[in-house]
């Protein structure tokens, strides 16, 4: 079960960091955002279900764009007593599924709306991640260091670009998965990457039956 997704970019003032749950188990780990933040680093994520905080001040909001509230809080509890100095509470009804989401921030100069948008948006990232997985061609490492796990990842990353690039190019109707492929077992011909996707003939991974395909 993954509790959380720390990036590794964590430059001062240059990037968000989005803490992510399984959506059954909220995990927050406060430790983590006081460190985020003393380094300043802006952070957005979901609040637990029984946070324990004080208010000390609440902004007007906007209830007809889901805006519940947008309120400036210090935590209570023993665990929150980990991050040191005040967040910010916004509480936020998603008006596609219309589910209630409360987020923690420490940026406090961005409208109520962005905040939610930026948590929103990490699902682009999650499936940028998902497509990496699914289709950078890794069997194995073949080293164990960071520096040659990092090179390899960069090395297929740069591969499934190229021909994402080249199929963009010659308009292909072919997949990304079919390419790959092609160009992996035909890569030692000397003939045009161009002329090989060209050639390729479109692959129909749901054949006909058998007794379907005869014309009775």
């Amino acid at each position: 079960m993954r509790k959380s997704t720390k990036l590794l970019n964590t430059n001062r003032h240059s990037t968000f960091e989005f803490q992510l749950s399984d959506g059954q188990r909220r995990y927050v780990d406060y430790a983590w955002l006081n460190d985020l933040n003393q380094n300043g680093v802006w952070f957005v994520t979901r609040t637990k279900t029984n946070m324990i905080f004080k208010v000390v001040e609440s902004k007007p909001t906007d209830r007809t764009r889901g805006h519940i509230c947008d309120q400036t809080i210090y935590l209570k509890t023993q665990a929150g007593s980990k991050y040191q100095g005040k967040l910010r509470r916004i509480t936020y009804r998603d008006p596609d599924t219309n589910k209630r989401l409360t987020f923690l921030t420490n940026r406090f100069d961005l409208a109520t709306q962005t905040i939610c948008d930026l948590y929103k948006a990490r699902w682009k990232v999650e499936l940028f991640f998902k497509t990496l997985k699914q289709h950078l061609r890794i069997k194995k490492f073949l080293g164990t260091s960071a520096n040659a796990v990092k090179a390899q990842i960069m090395v297929a990353l740069i591969a499934y670009l190229l021909v994402q690039i080249l199929r963009f190019q010659l308009k292909t109707s072919i997949s990304i998965v079919d390419a790959m492929a092609v160009i992996g077992t035909l890569l030692l011909l000397k003939q045009p990457l161009s002329i090989l996707l060209g050639e390729l003939p479109n692959v129909n991974r749901h054949p006909i039956g058998l007794q379907l395909s005869f014309n009775l």
